[in-house]
């Protein structure tokens, strides 16, 4: 199986937290179209002979798209891969651009999942993020998903933010579970290279939340989503039974994927390969014949360490019989080394052959899966 990726790198304004390839620049979409369907075309041998089951539009902010922009991209998808295998087909969307109408237009593609980015329901944390939407029209935009008949929504959140509290964050959570979505994901507000909000960290004007309250906010996340019937699938994702985003779950099993867009990336299990992180330079260089992306063989070592921080980053964990299969008896012993202190520390457990985080684990995932990188 497989899965791809269409990035629309398009905004209507920059949020504070933001390091994905985005711009304003709307003007440029018919263009920028144009060059996605061509590359469609350049690189369609990409994924050999697997199945298509996953289409995910992430941007960016797909939702600026209209049903005609939705409808090229989907025409040139399908005259070049076999879509008919296709189990599920996501579009991120903004709250403040999602309304009956638009709802509806959406459901007359081929999508049948909605992501949709809330980030907070508090008035003051959605100012402080540069969000455009209030905390009653995200409930709206999900509520106008959900009466257009999408039966599978999801909504992002975000936690650690600088002026955030426990009681706050919890408030969040009470609104989320309130509108009966099927997946949730959250994350812990990072201070990304190039954002906003990193520069504002290095001036010396905002500080990161304290390592304790940020843990309190997370142990607040899985025990109410877990209380709610959420399971915790990876670090950052809950979902009710059957609702996992099968196309990011894909990325975790080290499934093969193709990225199309600027800045996309792509792997199909040995090579890596993204594209130019600039949407006009992207334009031209599929206008005119430039080479439009980077590709790089990772070494029988880095397709290890993309496999087991894949793998332990969810709740069907690393399995070391696996490990063995693809990389080598030396490889499993040395994970099974790695993962000793961890299982001892209460890090991690042990099921046969499988290893996966604790609840203890995954506050220290990161330390915990470095340790088991091989240089």
């Amino acid at each position: 199986m497989a899965g791809i990726y269409i990035h629309i790198p398009f905004c209507t304004q920059r949020c504070i937290y933001c390091d994905f390839l985005s711009g304003t620049n709307i003007g440029l979409k018919g263009r920028y179209i144009d060059a996605l369907v061509r590359e469609m075309g350049l690189r369609r041998g990409y994924l050999g002979d697997a199945q298509v089951r996953t289409v995910y539009f992430g941007g960016g902010t797909p939702s600026l798209l209209s049903h005609e922009d939705f409808s090229r991209i989907v025409e040139g998808l399908a005259a070049h891969w076999d879509l008919s295998a296709v189990e599920e087909w996501t579009v991120e969307c903004n709250p403040e651009d999602i309304t009956r109408e638009y709802a509806e237009m959406l459901r007359s593609l081929p999508f049948n999942r909605v992501s949709i980015g809330i980030q907070s329901f508090d008035e003051g944390e959605l100012k402080w993020l540069n969000r455009r939407h209030t905390a009653a029209r995200g409930a709206e935009a999900v509520r106008c998903v959900q009466n257009a008949g999408f039966g599978n929504v999801s909504i992002d959140l975000m936690y650690a933010l600088p002026m955030q509290t426990v009681e706050s964050w919890r408030r969040t959570l009470d609104a989320a579970l309130s509108l009966g979505v099927q997946h949730i994901s959250a994350y812990s507000l990072m201070f990304e290279e190039g954002s906003k909000i990193a520069k504002l960290m290095e001036a010396g004007r905002i500080a990161p939340m304290d390592d304790d309250t940020a843990a309190d906010m997370f142990s607040e996340l899985c025990g109410r989503l877990g209380e709610a019937g959420y399971e915790q699938y990876e670090i950052s994702n809950f979902a009710r039974p059957g609702y996992e985003s099968r196309h990011n779950s894909a990325y975790w099993d080290y499934t093969p994927y193709i990225g199309l867009g600027a800045g996309a990336y792509s792997f199909d299990g040995r090579r890596r390969s993204n594209n130019v992180a600039h949407t006009l330079r992207y334009c031209r260089a599929i206008e005119e014949g430039w080479p439009f992306s980077e590709e790089e063989t990772l070494t029988r070592d880095e397709q290890y360490n993309e496999f087991v921080f894949t793998a332990l980053r969810t709740r069907k964990g690393l399995n070391l019989a696996l490990v063995g299969e693809r990389f080598g008896t030396e490889a499993r012993v040395y994970a099974e080394a790695r993962a000793s202190r961890f299982i001892c520390g209460g890090q991690l457990e042990r099921d046969g052959d499988v290893l996966r985080l604790t609840r203890n684990g995954v506050y220290v995932s990161d330390m915990v899966m470095s340790d088991f990188m091989r240089v």
